[in-house]
């Protein structure tokens, strides 16, 4: 029902049996991140974002490391760097363990 109404207006992606995401159109978290890396002083090349959702895509091209967690879309694991364990397995935290942050 929601794509029939909304489908050509707003981004609605299933992302898994309990999540859909209805975003704005322009939505995305590459612009954020650009901002606070900035305002951080840090090359956009040292970031590292991990994410799973397909507005996640701007951001993990934009970073330095782009990783994708296994259960994510397919539309981010696409773009990532390397593929971390789902987030039910400590995805996060082997991303950062692979790139030695903790």
């Amino acid at each position: 029902m929601l794509l029939s109404k909304f489908g050509k207006k707003l981004p609605i992606v299933r992302t898994n049996d309990d999540l859909i995401q209805v975003m704005h159109p322009r939505a995305g978290k590459s612009d954020p991140l650009r901002h606070a890396a900035a305002h951080y002083g840090v090359p956009l090349n040292r970031v590292m974002a991990i994410g799973d959702a397909p507005n996640d895509v701007g951001m993990l091209q934009l970073a330095g490391v782009g990783i994708a967690i296994d259960n994510a879309h397919d539309v981010a694991k696409s773009v990532a760097h390397w593929i971390a364990p789902s987030n039910n397995d400590h995805g996060v935290h082997a991303a950062l363990v692979r790139y030695r942050l903790c």
